[in-house]
């Protein structure tokens, strides 16, 4: 016989799953929205995130929540996971911006100093 171990980590406890419907679990940490389960007529789980993004099928319901408590834990910028390179990148842009302008104001100012 062959048996195999599936570890998957916790459940986490600080996410509050409340049921809005048949087959309908919305989960929600600190007034945030992490996402939700939804049952499907073949008796599936789907885990969406909080942008209504699609996480995965699974065959449990505490599989389903348990991705969509760990997507939401992934959120620590408060933006959502797609577009969260382009804020970087926005981010690191504007800041070379400010610095081209800094320097680009400091240079005339140093060249008319008296040394």
């Amino acid at each position: 016989m062959n048996t195999r171990t599936v570890l998957r980590p916790a459940l986490h406890t600080d996410a509050v799953w409340e049921s809005t419907g048949p087959g309908v679990h919305v989960a929600h940490r600190d007034g945030k929205a992490l996402g939700a389960v939804i049952t499907t007529d073949s008796g599936a789980f789907v885990a969406l995130d909080a942008d209504s993004g699609g996480l995965g099928w699974y065959a449990t319901l505490d599989d389903a929540k348990r991705s969509v408590d760990l997507h939401g834990r992934d959120r620590g910028l408060g933006i959502p996971h797609r577009f969260r390179t382009k804020f970087i990148i926005a981010t690191v842009a504007g800041g070379i911006a400010v610095l081209t302008a800094f320097i680009a104001v400091l240079v005339p100012l140093m060249a008319r100093a008296p040394f």
